[in-house]
């Protein structure tokens, strides 16, 4: 994996053999991307789609870098020489680079696991002391759920969520 620095990658916008992709979800993606980048979610992205695009360099960028080594090394297969943006949009970001907002996201995806899972926990719970004590169950598959996810990376919840109207790209 090729890493390359926000003050590297700035000459390069706008240069017809370099693609910059984003591979976050829809939801980050609508709220702040770097203009002129390819929207190629982490969960489509592949070789195939990569090599398809009219560019000899790829640089693929994310939120933080983690889903960016993930993608690089899912596209490694790739014809194309193939980048990681160092530290992501945020570094990007910290060092001036431009950035295209296009409508503000209230909450993240997992933003949005974290209330459902925890507003859940607590119907559960509140429910499970005035109502009826199997209510206690809806905490523990809550629970259960994101433990899962936690230990796995795979998120049910999320992969909902990422599906609703506001959540996707238009």
């Amino acid at each position: 994996m090729q890493l390359i620095t926000p003050d590297e990658c700035k000459p390069v916008l706008g240069n017809p053999d370099v693609a910059i992709v984003d591979v976050r979800e829809s939801g980050e993606f609508l709220a702040s991307a770097i203009p002129g980048a390819i929207h190629m979610p982490l969960s489509t992205i592949d070789s195939q789609g990569v090599d398809a695009l009219d560019a000899s360099t790829v640089v693929v960028y994310c939120l933080s870098g983690m889903r960016a080594a993930q993608a690089a090394q899912a596209i490694q297969a790739s014809t194309k020489s193939v980048y990681v943006l160092s530290g992501g949009i945020r570094a990007w970001q910290a060092q001036g680079g431009a950035v295209h907002t296009r409508r503000v996201i209230r909450f993240t995806i997992m933003q949005q696991v974290q209330i459902i899972a925890g507003g859940c926990v607590l119907a559960g719970v509140i429910l499970s002391k005035v109502h009826h004590p199997y209510w206690v169950y809806v905490s523990g598959f809550m629970g259960t759920g994101l433990l899962f996810a936690g230990l796995s990376g795979w998120c049910g919840m999320a992969k909902v969520l990422v599906k609703l109207p506001w959540n996707r790209s238009r």
